[in-house]
């Protein structure tokens, strides 16, 4: 309950403090302090410098009516013919406002219906209107919310799915790495069918001294491991089962990674891939990437 002492303004010994509004903007729009009261008798209202208070005694016919736009509400008393008073504030001060709007509905129901007055009073007195106006207000602030965010929906529906792509990404099955026994440049991707393929290729390439690191992949979307696997190494095979390096364009597109980092090996001649296609491959390339080194060092010297 409101008590009297949380005011400036003087109210009668015997009149009752219901509830209290502090405004922030005077009538024009400027940013000015005021308050505004409701007592079990009137409204009082003092804004900005303003030397004197204005009051408006309740009456039945009397209506106050809230709206808001752009960041700012209002409340305005009418009777039957006019609008008798305006007053401004920023949405911070809303809460206020609805407990003070309906602290006013509770007192105007007072006096249309005077033999609901006990029930009523004495279920004000024991009530903190403030702390109930936040849990009345919580949708419309999410319609006010709506309102500002609207003409930027793509772009937060753009972050949304963002958001929702790289929570899939650390929530997807990681992939299975297998280190080499010695220290590489060179690694390979690899994933379903082909995996006891590779599994025999890597020990198969191991044994004849060609060290290759390998990931077989489990999920889409990548893992940040995914990357980072190839940017540890200065090439890497992407060994798959179709004409098209689909996977590898997956790849380079998913991950912005440099093309020419990711070599294809392909087997699209309709039989199952075995490991000494994959060993030849590999092992065919390592060895023509050797001989290039040792030409350039030999041409250096």
């Amino acid at each position: 309950m409101t008590t009297a002492a949380s005011t400036n303004l003087e109210l009668a010994p015997d009149e009752t403090l219901r509830a209290r509004l502090a405004l922030d903007l005077a009538a024009d729009g400027h940013f000015a302090n005021g308050e505004l009261l409701l007592t079990d008798r009137r409204l009082v209202a003092r804004v900005g410098g303003a030397a004197d208070a204005q009051s408006w005694l309740l009456k039945p016919g009397l209506v106050l009516r809230h709206s808001d736009s752009g960041g700012l509400a209002q409340l305005s008393l009418h009777d039957a013919d006019r609008r008798l008073a305006l007053w401004r504030f920023t949405l911070a001060a809303n809460p206020q406002a609805l407990a003070l709007l309906q602290q006013f509905e509770r007192v105007q129901r007072r006096l249309a219906e005077p033999g609901t007055a006990t029930d009523e009073d004495g279920s004000a007195e024991d009530t903190d209107f403030a702390a109930d106006a936040p849990e009345r207000s919580s949708t419309w602030v999410l319609l006010r919310l709506w309102r500002f965010a609207h003409p930027y929906r793509w772009q937060l529906l753009a972050g949304f799915v963002l958001t929702l792509g790289s929570t899939a990404a650390s929530l997807v099955p990681q992939p299975v790495l297998k280190p080499a026994k010695r220290k590489t440049r060179y690694g390979v991707l690899y994933f379903g069918s082909t995996s006891p393929a590779m599994d025999e290729a890597l020990d198969v390439l191991s044994d004849s001294g060609v060290h290759v690191d390998a990931m077989r992949l489990c999920a889409f979307p990548f893992p940040p491991s995914v990357l980072a696997f190839i940017e540890a190494h200065d090439e890497v095979f992407v060994v798959e089962q179709n004409r098209d390096a689909q996977m590898r364009c997956l790849l380079i597109n998913e991950l912005q990674v440099e093309s020419a980092r990711l070599r294809a090996v392909l087997h699209f001649d309709g039989t199952p891939i075995t490991a000494r296609f994959i060993t030849q491959a590999i092992t065919l390339h390592v060895q023509a990437r050797a001989a290039q080194r040792r030409r350039k060092e030999k041409a250096a010297t």
